[in-house]
């Protein structure tokens, strides 16, 4: 049986902002909550970053 990584206080944060926001389509964030595990650090800075700005992340903004 595998156990599941803990999950730090910034992941659960930036969860959160996606999960409420207003700019993003419900396919978007479905898209972000499955890749976040997987960004590094600095990517997920700037998602955080785009996300408290209430700008929508571009395709060309988009980390990996």
């Amino acid at each position: 049986m595998s156990r599941a990584r803990p999950r730090s206080a910034d992941l659960a944060r930036l969860e959160r902002l996606i999960r409420e926001s207003r700019v993003m389509d419900p396919g978007l964030k479905r898209h972000w909550l499955q890749v976040l595990p997987f960004l590094t650090p600095a990517d997920r800075q700037r998602l955080a970053a785009i996300l408290r700005s209430g700008e929508s992340p571009s395709n060309s903004e988009r980390p990996g």
